[in-house]
Formats: C-alpha cells, sequence, structure tokens
C-alpha cells in the first residue's frame, strides 16, 4: 500500500524561515517609503524623477512579495497544524488538546453572548447596532435593500416619536419632556408594572401571576399563540418553530443511534426526540420570562435596558455552565434526566419491554392524532391567510 510521511520539523524550520524573509521585505519596504518621504522636500526633484519613479515600482513589487510571502507561511502553518493534530489522533493523543471546563465555558458563553445581546433593551442604540451588523454582514444588493427600507421605517418611526415628545413637552415642560425622551430611546426608563411589594420572593411571584405584570402578559401571549387566539400567523410561526425543532432532534438522536454501537434503542430515539422538542420549546418560551420576572423582583427599579441585558446573560451564564460540566445544553441534559428517570421507573417495576412497547404504541398513535388535527387547524389558518 501506498504511503507518504510528512518531517513536521522541516515544515516548523521552513515556516521560520520564509516568516525571516517577510521581515526582511518589510524593511526594504520601510526603506524605500523614507525615500519616498524625503523625496517630498527635495529641491532638485525634476532632475531625478525617473530615479523616483523606479523606486516607486520597486517598493509596489516588493510589497506584492511580502503579501505572497505571507500567505505561503499561513499556508504552511496550517498545513503543520493538521499533520500535528493527526498525528496525535493516530497516536491516541487526542485527549491531551481536550478543552477544560472553564474553555468550555468561556467558548459557549462568548458564542451565544455579543454586543447585540447587551444592547437588547436599549431600544434605539440596539436598532442602531443591528442596522450596523446587517450592513457588515450584507451579501447581496437584497439584503442592502432590505437593510434600507428598514433603517427609513426607523427613522420615520423616530421623527415621530420624537414629534409626540415635543408635544407632551408643552404640558410639562420641554426639558420634563426632552428627559423622557432620552430614557425612552435609551432604555434607560423603568419597566412599567413590576411588583413593588417589600418581600423579594412575594415581587417574584407577583411578577409572574399579577394580571398587569408584564410578565404575565408575555405568559398569556405565548399561550394565546399557540392555542390560535392570536391570529394564524402567530399560531403558524410557533408550531412551525416546534416542527423545525422536533425534526432537527430526530435526526441528531439518530445520528447518536448510529454511533452507539447498537446501545441506543428506537424507542430511546423517539422518546428523546419527544423530551428534547417539549423541554426546548418550554425553556426557549419560558425561560427569559422568569429570570426576567427574577431580575425585575431583586432590581425593582432597575431600567428596561439593565433587567434585558441581566435576563439574557443570566440565561447565558445557565446555559454555558450546564454545557461546560455536562458537555450537554440544557436541554439535552434536562431530557436526558427525564427519559433515564422513566427509564428506572419502568426497570423497577419489571415490565420493561411491555410497558415501553404499549406505551410506545399509544403514544404513536396519539401523536398521530394530534399530528392529524393541527394540520387540519393550521390549513383553516393558512386558508384565513389569503
Amino acid at each position: 500500500m501506498a504511503y507518504f510521511s510528512v518531517k513536521l520539523a522541516s515544515l516548523v524550520e521552513a515556516e521560520q524561515n520564509i516568516g525571516n524573509i517577510s521581515k526582511q521585505l518589510s524593511g526594504q519596504i520601510d526603506s524605500l517609503e523614507t525615500i519616498d518621504n524625503l523625496w517630498l522636500v527635495y529641491k532638485n526633484r525634476s532632475a531625478l524623477s525617473g530615479v523616483h519613479a523606479n523606486l516607486r515600482k520597486i517598493r509596489g513589487e516588493i510589497a506584492l512579495q511580502k503579501q505572497e510571502t505571507d500567505e505561503m507561511k499561513a499556508a504552511i502553518s496550517n498545513i503543520a497544524a493538521i499533520y500535528q493534530k493527526t498525528e496525535r489522533e493516530v497516536l491516541g493523543l487526542a485527549s491531551e488538546e481536550k478543552k477544560s471546563k472553564w474553555d468550555t465555558f468561556v467558548e459557549e458563553f462568548r458564542f451565544n453572548y455579543g454586543w447585540s445581546d447587551l444592547l437588547k433593551g436599549s431600544n434605539y442604540i440596539g436598532t442602531i447596532y443591528g442596522f450596523y451588523q446587517d450592513i457588515k454582514n450584507g451579501q447581496s444588493i437584497n439584503d442592502f435593500l432590505h437593510t434600507g427600507k428598514d433603517i427609513y421605517d426607523f427613522v420615520s418611526g423616530a421623527a415621530k416619536t420624537y414629534n409626540n415628545y415635543k408635544k407632551i413637552g408643552n404640558a410639562v415642560g420641554r426639558k420634563t419632556s426632552t428627559v423622557w425622551w432620552l430614557k425612552h430611546i435609551t432604555g434607560l426608563n423603568k419597566l412599567n408594572r413590576v411588583s413593588t411589594a417589600k418581600n423579594p420572593i412575594n415581587r417574584f411571584l407577583n411578577n409572574l401571576t399579577n394580571k398587569t405584570s408584564p410578565y404575565n402578559a408575555q405568559i398569556k401571549k405565548t399561550i394565546g399563540d399557540y392555542a390560535g387566539k392570536n391570529g394564524a400567523k402567530a399560531a403558524c410561526a410557533k408550531w412551525g418553530n416546534v416542527l423545525f425543532s422536533g425534526v432537527a432532534n430526530y435526526f441528531a438522536n439518530k445520528e447518536e443511534q448510529a454511533n452507539s454501537d447498537g446501545e441506543m434503542s428506537d424507542t430511546r430515539v423517539w422518546a428523546e426526540t419527544i423530551t428534547e422538542t417539549v423541554v426546548g420549546t418550554a425553556l426557549q418560551e419560558g425561560a427569559k420570562i422568569v429570570v426576567g420576572a427574577a431580575v425585575s423582583a431583586l432590581l425593582p427599579a432597575a431600567p428596561v435596558v439593565a433587567v434585558v441585558a441581566l435576563t439574557g446573560l443570566t440565561t447565558t451564564l445557565i446555559g454555558a455552565g450546564v454545557k461546560a460540566l455536562t458537555g450537554q445544553s440544557v436541554t439535552e441534559w434536562v431530557s436526558d434526566i427525564i427519559v433515564d428517570a422513566g427509564e428506572v421507573v419502568v426497570k423497577k417495576a419489571g415490565e420493561v419491554v411491555g410497558a415501553v412497547g404499549k406505551a410506545a404504541g399509544k403514544a404513536a398513535k396519539e401523536v398521530g392524532k394530534a399530528v392529524n388535527n393541527v394540520g387540519k387547524a393550521v390549513g383553516k389558518w393558512f386558508g384565513k391567510l389569503f
């Protein structure tokens, strides 16, 4: 069988040599740049104009050579890294490169929380930052046209809002109305109707249960969306998200089953898929509401921008912590606990095969019936849209 070998030490040495060449080229470019600057103050420039033109041409050629040298250095560095990683894996040393729990935590946190999350509650500031991101990441003329339309709508709405605050100034004074406007556009205004009870626990419970609470309103709206009470578009969006989440979970679990050497049964695949979808949907819809209610309970006078930022920060920290400690997302971790607990109960009952098979068959019928009903309902909703 044909084979080939790579001398990693020679690759590293070549990378270092090319790096030295790049440094020498940089020195030459700097020298020519110095001559170029001196040329600007030289009195008899016309006499040596041809020489100057040639020097500038040479400088450009050297700059091009340096760019190509740097690209070669980067390529060799990547090749060396790939072979080093492959060699370690072949020798069974890959575990030495395994990330620590702290590294996993930091990586997960950075991936899921950034400036956009921090500024989400800052109203105009967060919106403007979002436009900046859209322009920065735009790939086609359509992307920029859509962003332009959004910016136009935002500016138009902002102008109307400002005029409304000017009108308020006629009653409360221009200075007061301007302060209110500034708080509004920066998210520094206080969140309305949060509980002000003396006990933090009572504040938390009130934030979730009081009919006037913004968090209770979010809960009702979410339930109403799934029930179809808030219109066809909202219901289709919610159930569509559940459907796609379920499909993604199913294929992920099938892949896990394929890599389990026969230890993961079909029943386990379906159990994890259903549980992960339910748990994931509940966490997605409820986590920020509950955490937000807790943040407002601890800091009832905090401005909107702080409440939103701390809510996102807390949920992200929890997710990153679970990932670092368990190697799983919160959804997977909670799902496994539920499924494992169910299996233990069944085993203790001594009816593993019969009970699971019967439950699976019944569940399949119920799920099929539910899907059929949802399909009919969604069909009716779509009919109302057109």
